[in-house]
């Protein structure tokens, strides 16, 4: 699986911190990516860093803060 990923990260300091660091350390703007996740932390977090959030269905109802709400990876494409 290591071709799919450039690294893994754990929240030991802000998600929002984590996001704005991969932003820099890929040389990309906040629009250029995407924030794909299932909490409410993670919501808020992609907001705080700028990027676009689209939210996995889990337990928490994401489509309450107006994020895209997706089923499974397959329709990440469409965002």
């Amino acid at each position: 699986m290591e071709v799919f990923f450039k690294g893994v990260f754990t929240a030991t300091s802000s998600k929002a911190g984590i996001i704005r660091d991969i932003l820099a350390r890929e040389a990309c703007q906040p629009d250029q990516a995407i924030f794909l996740r299932d909490s409410w932390s993670d919501y808020t977090s992609a907001k705080e860093a700028g990027v676009p959030f689209v939210g996995r269905q889990a337990d928490a109802d994401l489509s309450q803060g107006g994020a895209p709400v997706i089923k499974d990876m397959t329709l990440v494409g469409n965002y």
